[in-house]
């Protein structure tokens, strides 16, 4: 976890905030770069429902669990921001936008597709949901919390990815097949395909993806000194 600790499997990880500040010291930090909210929003198990179930969007138990998620984060933000508070100096926080994932083209959602991969299972009202919804209430409450304490949004980051979702012709988004190819077996079982979904790297920016990010994140920094 970001500000608390975690368990995975037999081992206890602490809280990433720990860590940072006991790899820092008493040095300062310039800029801490964050990207937070998509596990708090259940995430990989929102993935899951639209593999599973015959129309996520629809599903009522679905839409309460990403209800639930989404109505928790501006206090999580807030725990955060207390944390970020007690760093010596305290530095600029820069905050991401989340990728816009599920699309084919701008007007063109996924819709059972690519052929012979696990997210060929997600129909066009599911990934219109994602898109219209998840993401977009989830950016929208990144760029409320920026504003509220004074982070520093990393924005143009959802649209560049419309031409470029897990179904398209040029997708900077890992399907499962190529996490798989790319990261390797996680060593996961059927009953467990909810947190195979996140190891493998599964439906999270591709090298491609990543490099946008990258370059948003050059060009913001070095706008804000």
């Amino acid at each position: 976890g970001l500000i608390k600790s975690q368990k995975k499997g037999l081992r206890d990880l602490p809280a990433q905030m720990d860590q940072v500040k006991k790899i820092a010291r008493e040095r300062t930090i310039d800029a801490l770069l964050i990207t937070i909210g998509g596990n708090d929003a259940n995430f990989s198990e929102l993935v899951y429902k639209a593999l599973s179930k015959k129309d996520a969007s629809t599903d009522k138990g679905t839409l309460e669990l990403f209800r639930k998620g989404l109505e928790m984060l501006p206090k999580r933000y807030a725990d955060l921001n207390d944390d970020l508070s007690t760093i010596f100096w305290r530095p600029k926080i820069f905050i991401t936008q989340y990728p816009d994932i599920v699309r084919k083209s701008e007007t063109t959602y996924c819709d059972r597709e690519p052929r012979d991969d696990r997210l060929e299972k997600i129909i066009e009202a599911e990934s219109r949901w994602a898109a219209e919804t998840v993401i977009k209430n989830l950016n929208e409450q990144i760029a409320n919390a920026a504003t509220k304490y004074r982070w520093i949004l990393v924005d143009g980051i959802a649209e560049p990815f419309y031409n470029h979702g897990y179904c398209a012709v040029d997708p900077w988004v890992h399907t499962f097949n190529s996490a798989k190819k790319t990261q390797g077996t996680t060593g996961c079982i059927k009953s467990s395909l909810i947190h195979c979904i996140v190891s493998a790297g599964s439906v999270h920016p591709n090298y491609a993806g990543q490099e946008l990010y990258r370059k948003r994140l050059r060009e913001v920094m070095q706008a804000n000194g």
